[in-house]
């Protein structure tokens, strides 16, 4: 289906039953709406859908000139009220994921729970891994389970609520 929101056509899919929770699905770049079809078909018996394509990509319009991440948020908002989504748990993979995260600064009420997936926040201050976990993630994998727990085991914190407090 196709709708034409925020000056632009998009395009949709609706999936599921009527009257299950909301759950909005977001495709990282150069991909579409088929990039969910496993999770579409995982899902559809707990929730009612919504599958776009975002601006620019599958079967919604690319109109020429460059794509900010307030106005994906706004194309998304505007979707969502043109089909009369109050609110949605939102799941997002890279791109996704931003344009979930800028829709939840902005309209916090439409976002119920937010899944955003091998992404980032698109501000390079935020989010830099410390020099410790760089040398974690880059040393050879263990080859053993006891091997990788000793590896770890002296980073986990003893008590997780004073992180869980944050």
């Amino acid at each position: 289906m196709k709708a034409t929101v925020n000056g632009i056509e998009t395009y949709y899919e609706l999936h599921g039953k009527d009257g299950a929770p909301w759950l909005t699905l977001s495709h990282s770049l150069a991909c579409s709406t088929r990039m969910w079809d496993p999770q579409i078909e995982a899902l559809k018996s707990r929730y009612r859908i919504l599958a776009y394509d975002t601006r620019g990509h599958g079967e919604s319009m690319a109109p020429a000139g460059a794509y900010t991440l307030e106005q994906l948020a706004d194309d998304l908002h505007a979707l969502l009220r043109h089909l009369a989504i109050d609110s949605t748990h939102f799941v997002g993979l890279s791109m996704g994921g931003m344009i979930a995260q800028a829709l939840a600064i902005a309209r916090p009420e439409r976002v119920l729970t937010l899944t955003s997936i091998m992404s980032t926040t698109g501000d390079l201050d935020v989010g830099a891994p410390t020099a410790d976990a760089m040398q974690m993630l880059l040393r050879p994998p263990a080859t053993t389970v006891s091997s990788s727990m000793a590896s770890i085991g002296s980073r986990l914190p003893p008590n997780e609520k004073p992180l869980r407090a944050r």
